[in-house]
């Protein structure tokens, strides 16, 4: 009688112990609170890119040689300082991705397409709370333009990058 009281309390003890057991493991992450805007506009773009690689699967080589530094941004009606933008860098991939980060971390990554024939540059973030951004490019010797479009709400927006060797880095 005693151990059958004993493996009993044992089997509710497991019992127990298995149904509160691994709930941080099987918890759902909140759902993002997504403005409807924001997510119309990325589907929007998304389809966008998608029709655009079958016209032009490629983009321009001068965009993918070499990853890309932020000089100044004109935004809101004011010019970034020289140097503000130090160490910001992005950088396009030959398979429509790119990141982008700070000195050697990396912040996060995308979906672009650039059509080198209308000189556009359309990009998506993987983070789903970001607006898509749409931007005319303008190329020069080491260095790219880009013009913010109206239709993704860029328009306002302008920078200057400049190519870079390789993603910078302050460790020193």
């Amino acid at each position: 009688m005693k151990s059958y009281l004993v493996n009993l309390s044992l089997f509710f003890v497991l019992i127990t112990l298995a149904s509160c057991g691994g709930d941080s493991i099987n918890k759902k992450k909140e759902p993002v609170n997504v403005p409807i805007e924001v997510k119309e506009l990325r589907d929007q773009a998304i389809a966008t890119i998608d029709f655009r690689k079958q016209e032009e699967p490629k983009p321009a080589s001068v965009l993918l040689a070499f990853p890309w530094g932020y000089e100044f941004i004109f935004e809101k009606q004011k010019m970034s300082e020289k140097g503000e933008h130090q160490g910001r860098w992005i950088h396009f991939k030959d398979n429509g991705t790119y990141n982008y980060g700070y000195y050697e971390k990396e912040e996060g990554t995308g979906t672009f397409h650039h059509s080198y024939k209308n000189m556009r540059l359309l990009m998506v973030d993987d983070d789903p709370t970001k607006m898509p951004l749409h931007y005319e490019t303008k190329f020069g010797s080491e260095i790219m333009i880009l013009v913010g479009q109206r239709d993704y709400k860029t328009n306002g927006v302008q920078m200057k990058l400049k190519q870079l060797e390789k993603i910078p880095s302050n460790i020193k």
